[in-house]
C-alpha cells in the first residue's frame, strides 16, 4: 500500500467520525461541509496519485508553481481538523492533524523550479 493510499484512508476514516457527527448537530449553512472538504481532499489525493504515475514518486512536477497544490491539501486537512474541534471529536482531531506530517515533502513544495516529490 503506497504512501498516499495510507493517508487516504486515514482521512477517510475520520472523515466519516466528522460527517455523522455533523449530521447529527448541524443545521444547514454556507460553510463548506465536512463532506465537501472530505471529497476535495479525496480528489486532490487522485491527482497526486496521478502524478506520481506519470512522473515518479521522485519526480519533478511539471507545473510553475507545484507548492499550491500542497498548500491547498494542507488547508483542505486543517480545516477538516477544525470541524472536528467544533464538532467536539478531539481524537478525531488530533488523527487528521497526525496524517499531516505523513504526507509527502510536496505539501508544500519547496521551490517552484525544484519541486521533487521526495518521501519522509
Amino acid at each position: 500500500m503506497t504512501q498516499l493510499h495510507q493517508i487516504q484512508q486515514l482521512l477517510s476514516a475520520n472523515a466519516g467520525a466528522i460527517e455523522a457527527r455533523y449530521l447529527q448537530r448541524s443545521q444547514p449553512t454556507d460553510e463548506v461541509s465536512p463532506m465537501q472538504l472530505a471529497e476535495a481532499l479525496r480528489q486532490l489525493l487522485q491527482v497526486f496519485e496521478t502524478l506520481d504515475r506519470s512522473h515518479g514518486a521522485q519526480g519533478a512536477l511539471p507545473y510553475d508553481d507545484p507548492s499550491e497544490l500542497g498548500e491547498h491539501g494542507v488547508h483542505l486537512v486543517t480545516d477538516l481538523a477544525h470541524w472536528a474541534e467544533r464538532l467536539e471529536l478531539p481524537q478525531v482531531k488530533f488523527e487528521i492533524e497526525k496524517s499531516l506530517s505523513a504526507l509527502p515533502c510536496g505539501w508544500p513544495a519547496t521551490t517552484a523550479k525544484s519541486a521533487n516529490w521526495k518521501r519522509w
